[in-house]
């Protein structure tokens, strides 16, 4: 175990996803969150897509949604990453934060447009079982941003996850290899262990 100010595994997981992207990973940008249904006390998880940034991770979810409703109760939450191509995982645990506007608007451009089409579609369906009006509004947004990238809904909240916990494991052929754990020390610093796997 030792501790290492200069360490960035944020660059790590950079690397890490442009390697799948060589490989021909088809979303190595996807990873399963995890969070926290407080009410219930329970895990909850499903797939988003994420944008790396200096500081964290960040992804998008609807607030009205589970996501959406167990951050603004519980904001630590958990991203895992796996690249079947290169037989890869990485976790990333911490505490999320709200994006600010700006940054936010940003990223949901980087977003794909079919994606931002559905979620603005959505936006404008007052009920979400009523799959012919959506399919309705879906057909209209289209045509309304036929050129551009549709703006995001007010309901779309970015967040940026910190890293406080970031695990690597490489499977291999026998899955007989150490996670190697970076743990986010109060200087600031990472202090890096190995792991059983």
């Amino acid at each position: 175990m030792h501790t290492d100010d200069s360490l960035d595994p944020l660059a790590d997981i950079a690397r890490v996803i442009e390697h799948a992207y060589q490989a021909g990973e088809i979303e190595p940008l996807a990873a399963t969150l995890a969070t926290v249904d407080s009410a219930l006390n329970r895990p909850s998880a499903r797939t988003v897509y994420v944008h790396l940034l200096p500081d964290g991770v960040a992804f998008f979810v609807n607030t009205f949604s589970g996501k959406g409703r167990q951050l603004l109760w519980n904001p630590y939450a958990a991203l895992c990453f796996y690249w079947r191509k290169i037989e890869q995982q990485t976790v990333v645990e911490g505490r999320c934060e709200v994006l600010d506007e700006p940054t936010a608007d940003l990223l949901w451009r980087k977003r794909p447009r079919e994606s931002a089409l559905v979620a603005k579609a959505l936006d404008a369906t007052p009920d979400p079982t009523d799959d012919e009006n959506l399919a309705e509004r879906l057909a209209s947004t289209r045509q309304r941003y036929s050129f551009e990238h549709p703006p995001r809904p007010d309901q779309w909240q970015g967040y940026r996850l910190l890293p406080e916990r970031v695990e690597f494991w490489s499977a291999g052929w026998d899955r007989a290899r150490y996670r190697q754990v970076y743990q986010r020390e109060s200087g600031g610093g990472w202090q890096v262990t190995r792991q059983p796997p």
